[in-house]
């Protein structure tokens, strides 16, 4: 069974976390009130700000090799009749590709997804109907999900930065932007972060069976390998800028968080996964309206609709959870 809106709704919430206990690592009181800045400035992005462009790229690297990155556009014009769009692209180091797109206007989400370098393979386009309570109408009109988790993440914003602020300074002002930066080493990091990480690694090196003890043959099974390996990586850097303007507007950030450990053969290991972003064309982004008519309704967009997959692996579609149930007691009595 799927519950798209459902997901929807969790992503977007996610996502709000993430950006705001990002950006709030980047200020702190001693230094211009930053803390305080960046927080006002990215509610300001999520709450006020009608009409902008945000780009984001992110970089996953072993030893200076790239192995993958993503880049996502996303334009917002709230006061549009096409009032939000974001394009994601991905690629990785063997060669597959991936983009997909998402539209929002007049009240219709549209999404679009293709792997360009695969062959004979059409796009899937569908649509759905948006309601008034849904996730995307809620991020557009400032609903009341958007307040309640813009104010609990601030909470946690609150927290997080902690030991932290001492090593973000303000490094620059030039005509009203204000740049932050931040530059720490692993042993600087606060307890609970190196804690928690050392749990994680922990974690995934207890999942693995039947370790292979040679050494590793490319960067992807070097970067798995410093899991396996008896001696635990680290968080060795963290590193990061942002800048604001004079509005209170985020226009560009950028940091990397790099993890150093050893493979199987007692290499040195880093892994790094490094983010670029910023944001512009405030009060001049025009967002191009999609041809509804190359779209496809979207049959996981009714929140009635159930499926089911049998023991023969079809996957069946039925209008409610009754429905279901009346086909599971038919197949029982029948068997």
């Amino acid at each position: 069974m799927k519950n798209k809106k459902r997901a929807l709704r969790a992503i977007t919430c996610i996502g709000v976390g993430v950006d705001m206990l990002t950006v709030a690592v980047f200020a702190n009181y001693d230094n211009a009130n930053g803390y305080d800045t960046i927080k006002t400035a990215l509610k300001n992005m999520l709450m006020n700000e009608r009409n902008y462009t945000e780009n984001t790229s992110v970089e996953f690297k072993v030893n200076d090799q790239i192995l993958g990155a993503f880049n996502i556009n996303s334009k917002v014009d709230k006061d549009g009749e096409a009032q939000y769009q974001t394009v994601e692209t991905s690629s990785s180091s063997n060669g597959v590709e991936y983009e997909r797109s998402t539209t929002i206007q007049d009240g219709w989400m549209f999404e679009k997804s293709v792997y360009p370098n695969a062959i004979g393979q059409s796009p899937n386009a569908y649509k759905s109907e948006l309601s008034g309570d849904d996730v995307y109408a809620q991020i557009i009109n400032g609903g009341d999900l958007m307040n309640k988790t813009v104010n609990v993440v601030e909470s946690l914003a609150d927290l997080f930065v902690g030991d932290m602020k001492n090593n973000i300074i303000l490094v620059g002002t030039e005509d009203g932007n204000r740049t932050y930066s931040i530059s720490m080493t692993g042993e600087q990091l606060p307890q609970y972060i190196t804690s928690v990480f050392s749990l994680v690694s922990a974690s995934i090196k207890a999942s693995y069976e039947n370790i292979d003890q040679s050494a590793a043959t490319s960067e992807i099974e070097s970067a798995d390998e410093i899991f396996r390996s008896d001696v635990e990586p680290v968080i060795s850097a963290v590193n990061g800028l942002i800048t604001i303007d004079e509005h209170d507007r985020i226009t560009s950030s950028s940091g990397d968080i790099v993890i150093t450990g050893y493979n199987l053969s007692g290499q040195k290991i880093d892994i790094s996964l490094s983010m670029n972003g910023g944001a512009g064309d405030f009060g001049t982004t025009v967002i191009d309206k999609v041809n509804p008519d190359e779209y496809q309704d979207d049959p996981y967009s009714s929140s009635s609709v159930v499926y089911y997959e049998n023991i023969n692996g079809e996957v069946l579609t039925f209008d409610s959870e009754e429905a279901l149930t009346e086909y599971l007691n038919n197949e029982e009595n029948a068997a």
